[in-house]
């Protein structure tokens, strides 16, 4: 399937990352940046998604994550609730 996402990251990080291109995201994936992530539209035709990607720490699903991989609040839009 096809998913779209519009999304703000807090770019650019200190130092140029393995493309070389200081992009930085909440997934902080090794030899890339880290930072916060807002999808603002993340969806498909099965579900619309707003999600909030702190770094704030701490985070119950895994300690070692340094960005709330899994979003929170999530608030998903489902066919019936589109319009």
């Amino acid at each position: 399937g096809c998913n779209i996402n519009f999304y703000l990251v807090d770019m650019p990080v200190s130092f140029p990352g393995k493309d070389q291109d200081y992009y930085c995201d909440a997934q902080c994936f090794p030899d890339m940046g880290c930072c916060h992530e807002f999808d603002m539209n993340e969806g498909n035709e099965h579900v619309q998604q707003i999600t909030d990607h702190a770094c704030t720490g701490h985070y119950s699903q895994d300690s070692s994550w340094k960005c709330n991989k899994w979003g929170d609040p999530e608030v998903k839009i489902t066919p019936p609730e589109f319009g």
